[in-house]
């Protein structure tokens, strides 16, 4: 089942109505065989179709189309190039016009008429443009539950779910038990977004608060999140990469469970910095020290790498992340996928 909206385009000038698609299949084709016979052949048209459009435009117009001379064949007059160039520019505009109502009448009329499909089970980490995306009902066939990355990829490897999305720093070590979605025989691994992380701290940065190290200060109040949230995981690596022991973060015993809350507490000040997402801190009057960056990945079996209900999940998140400040499409998931800090590893700090 598949909708196809067609625009047909005419143009009245005076007694004469000019089918302006058929005029531009005519002259393109002209351009490209360099004679009004190719351009018939091409067509599937015969000579006697073709000459007869083109005389009766030029009737209409007041203005030859195309120009034929001895050994050089037919090229277009300027009057043909600026009908060609305005016609194929209205078609363009009229594609990205119609094509995503196309597909969200498609997806009506299979839920209306079609036989339904059994729903793809996503087990994935919680972020933000997934979840507008599905408060949006952009993704039909889906059924998502949200857990720890670890649970999520679990689940998969379990057969309990069809796909698992979850988020890993760059430049970090994969994870000992992620190993076996790396196998392209058994699994797809497809990057779709990356999304900005960093320290949350006040409007203006009064503690001058530049990095990871500074947060040992004794006068910043540090707060964390919760012990096993990927924020926590990511933190600790970065505090183990320095040689910084927990016990010289001022507040990383204090925990929140969520993004929201440990950036509230920075903006209420309650504490003075917080490790989170970049996303966050646009929604607060705080300020923001970018430290790194998360891909997110959509790991499932190569047996529905096709499903289209996947490359359509793929193509909505990256294309969602244009609304939505510290985010960008990954490379090669609909967006060139450029970083505003450095690509590749990440700036740490």
């Amino acid at each position: 089942m598949s909708v196809d909206i067609r625009l047909t385009a005419t143009w009245q000038v005076g007694d004469s109505t000019l089918d302006l698609k058929a005029l531009a299949q005519i002259l393109s084709a002209i351009v490209h065989t360099g004679t009004v016979r190719g351009a018939s052949q091409h067509l599937g048209l015969s000579y006697r179709t073709v000459w007869g459009r083109l005389e009766a435009a030029t009737a209409a117009l007041g203005q030859a189309l195309i120009v034929k001379s001895r050994g050089r064949g037919s090229e277009l007059t300027p009057a043909g190039r600026a009908l060609l160039t305005e016609i194929e520019s209205l078609e363009s505009q009229l594609h990205a016009a119609v094509s995503g109502q196309a597909e969200a009448t498609e997806r009506r009329l299979r839920h209306a008429f079609g036989t339904p499909q059994p729903a793809l089970r996503l087990a994935c980490n919680y972020d933000m443009v997934l979840d507008a995306c599905l408060n949006a009902e952009a993704l039909d066939g889906w059924s998502v539950a949200t857990m720890g990355a670890n649970k999520a990829i679990a689940a998969l490897l379990a057969s309990q779910v069809d796909f698992a999305g979850f988020h890993h720093p760059e430049g970090q070590p994969w994870p000992p038990g992620w190993g076996a979605l790396q196998n392209a025989d058994t699994f797809v691994l497809v990057p779709v977004m990356m999304r900005e992380v960093g320290l949350i701290v006040a409007r203006g940065n009064p503690l001058d608060i530049r990095g990871i190290d500074d947060l040992t200060r004794a006068p910043i109040r540090f707060i964390n999140r919760q012990r096993n949230a990927g924020m926590r995981t990511w933190f600790d690596a970065l505090l183990h990469e320095r040689g910084i022991h927990p016990r010289q973060i001022n507040g990383y015993a204090r925990e929140e469970f969520t993004h929201l809350a440990v950036a509230t507490a920075v903006a209420a000040g309650a504490a003075d910095a917080c490790f989170t997402l970049r996303a966050v801190a646009s929604e607060l009057a705080v300020d923001f020290v970018p430290i790194g960056w998360e891909r997110y990945f959509i790991a499932g079996r190569t047996a529905l790498a096709a499903d289209p209900r996947l490359t359509h999940l793929i193509d909505t998140l990256a294309t969602a992340t244009a609304h939505h400040p510290g985010y960008v499409p990954a490379p090669g998931a609909g967006g060139d996928g450029c970083l505003p800090t450095a690509p590749g590893t990440p700036q740490l700090r």
